[in-house]
């Protein structure tokens, strides 16, 4: 498992509490997506929030990154997290 250090910090007035997804691609078209902690975490206006993921391979060339927010509510309104600022750490490779 390759472990990432996923920093961010949100626009939303409102206070989000979810869940996210991540997908990296590279140059090649691979791909690699992790579940961050199944946990949700809580969202405030321009607080960083810290989060651990890990993948099960590791791309050099990340070209693309792609997050999918869910709050786990089928019923009621679709919320969006909006992200100000994101960071991604690598743990297992951490001169990139």
């Amino acid at each position: 498992v390759y472990h990432y250090l996923v920093d961010i910090i949100t626009w939303n007035k409102d206070t989000r509490r979810g869940t996210f997804s991540i997908l990296l691609a590279d140059e090649d078209g691979r791909k690699a997506e992790s579940k961050v902690n199944p946990e949700p975490a809580t969202f405030q206006q321009y607080k960083q929030i810290t989060l651990l993921t890990g993948f099960d391979q590791d791309l050099e060339n990340v070209e693309r990154i792609s997050l999918t927010f869910s709050t786990g509510s089928v019923i009621g309104p679709k919320f969006k997290l909006r992200i100000l600022q994101m960071r991604f750490r690598s743990l297992t490779n951490p001169q990139r």
